[in-house]
């Protein structure tokens, strides 16, 4: 599989031409769409609300007949089509109530906000079977890849990162003998201290040798387990009696941070038809930096504390001069925090699974850097890697950009 992502109001808008292009231009043959978070367009969702129960999901009915248009021509021109399923992470606004609560600020999330539902909600369960079942049902689709089943990742604060500490995590938490109530306490004063600058030069020390730290990563990890072992049975259900040929995948993030995320890849590769985990750029070029300013403090250098987060996910020596973004790409801050050795560094977290499951693994393009996607993907082939899931812009997908692109992807 080599595949593109799309969002569907972009593929939506200029489908034929994209199509003949990534045809005549490249190796392309899986087209990845997605309905934009926070969108009231259908994308790739059920125009029919009564499959979802008493959920409030938005739908637009109108939406349905231009999609099927769009998949049935793609498959005409011999692209599989594959339906890009968020069940945890951008939520509708009306299920503000299923957000991951954190530490600071305890109440609901903005109306701008995303929403990023925790997976030992009951709502959130069955909000996450409804999607993923009526995806199944509606679309005549080759393929589906789960994504963003972890906990919050796109934080603005250190405080975001902790959670879940909802009523629902509570209850869990005291059917299994977990404290929850010491780690959140834990957790409010590591964070205050981090938040001041306090731990500046010690911070790792104090997180890694932490026992409730631990157990709260585990149970975290468990969480996510649960919620995507009852995800994929739903799915699967469904596939047996509406798309019996559906291959269903997993986008995990980068490997060496998995378990920050509470993703346990060991338990969970079996459950799917393919893997295709992340080398983002935007951890190296946006999460890093945004993460290490907090703990060097206000106004403090952080080049060390952005050098030991990249030592504690494997990533790395940082450059020596980070580079600002040439053309402004969402968060993105930098554009030369990320290389081809990434997936070198990366392999040691994969190896064990490669013979196990099917990999095709997620490359992004920024800043229209085409020759370190050329590496990466030759990186890839080195590791025998027969496919990979690829990260395009709009301005990565004119006829001329296609064109350019020739013979890398």
């Amino acid at each position: 599989m080599k595949a593109v992502f799309f969002y569907w109001s972009f593929i939506a808008a200029d489908t034929e031409r994209v199509l003949d292009d990534l045809a005549r231009w490249t190796n392309i043959d899986t087209l990845l769409i997605c309905q934009r978070e926070g969108s009231d367009e259908a994308g790739m969702m059920l125009p029919d609300a009564s499959a979802f129960g008493d959920l409030p999901v938005p739908i637009a009915p109108a939406a349905f007949e231009r999609t099927m248009e769009v998949i049935e021509l793609a498959r005409t021109k011999g692209f599989a089509v594959a339906s890009h399923a968020n069940t945890m992470y951008g939520c509708p606004k009306t299920l503000r109530h299923l957000n991951c609560r954190s530490l600071v600020p305890a109440q609901p999330p903005a109306d701008n906000d995303l929403i990023w539902a925790c997976p030992n909600h009951p709502d959130a369960v069955s909000y996450g079977k409804a999607v993923t079942r009526a995806l199944i049902e509606a679309w005549p689709v080759d393929l589906l890849e789960i994504n963003h089943v972890e906990y919050p990742l796109y934080c603005d604060s250190l405080d975001g990162y902790a959670n879940c500490f909802c009523d629902h995590c509570y209850a869990r938490a005291e059917g299994q003998g977990i404290d929850l109530g010491a780690i959140e306490r834990l957790l409010t004063t590591l964070l205050g201290q981090l938040n001041s600058g306090a731990l500046a030069d010690r911070w790792l020390d104090e997180l890694a040798g932490s026992p409730l730290l631990a157990q709260w990563l585990a149970f975290r990890t468990g969480s996510i387990t649960q919620f995507v072992g009852t995800i994929v049975a739903e799915a699967r259900a469904a596939a047996a009696t509406h798309r019996p040929n559906l291959k269903i995948g997993f986008d995990p993030f980068l490997p060496s941070a998995l378990h920050l995320l509470g993703i346990d890849l060991e338990a969970l590769h079996s459950l799917f038809d393919w893997i295709a985990p992340k080398f983002p750029d935007y951890l190296t070029g946006w999460m890093i930096p945004n993460i290490a300013d907090c703990i060097a403090g206000p106004g403090n250098d952080s080049t060390a504390q952005r050098q030991a987060l990249r030592d504690l996910l494997d990533l790395g020596p940082q450059p020596r001069q980070y580079e600002p973004m040439k053309i402004e790409m969402e968060e993105m801050r930098y554009c030369n925090t990320a290389d081809a050795s990434t997936i070198d560094r990366q392999m040691p977290y994969l190896s064990h699974l490669r013979e196990k499951t099917a990999m095709y693994p997620w490359l992004w393009l920024y800043d229209r850097d085409l020759e370190l996607l050329r590496r990466k993907i030759q990186t890839l082939e080195r590791y025998d890697f027969d496919g990979y899931c690829l990260w395009l812009w709009p301005e990565d997908m004119t006829s001329s950009a296609l064109q350019e692109a020739g013979g890398i992807f």
